[in-house]
């Protein structure tokens, strides 16, 4: 049961302004995601999804937190995950 990662994307965003006032120092907010392929595919109703989530779930973690630690030099305030 292997994972197919087609596409990775980092995502930045730097803020300057907030509420029509300038901040000190810039916030700067990061996503890493993946776009994969769905392991559920045409194989109709599945009533367990453990297996996949519990084999695919530290690669993609692994991946994207890598990502992310590659591009901060390790220097986070904080970080939060989401899935789609």
């Amino acid at each position: 049961m292997s994972i197919e990662i087609r596409r990775t994307l980092l995502w930045k965003q730097k803020t300057f302004i907030e509420g029509w006032k300038t901040v000190e120092t810039p916030t700067q907010l990061m996503a890493s995601m993946a776009i994969i392929k769905n392991p559920w595919f045409a194989r109709g109703h599945v009533e367990n999804m453990r297996p996949e989530i519990q084999a695919h779930g530290p690669v993609i973690g692994k991946l994207l937190t890598e990502m992310l630690l590659d591009e901060t030099g390790g220097l986070l305030e904080g970080c939060g995950k989401a899935s789609v």
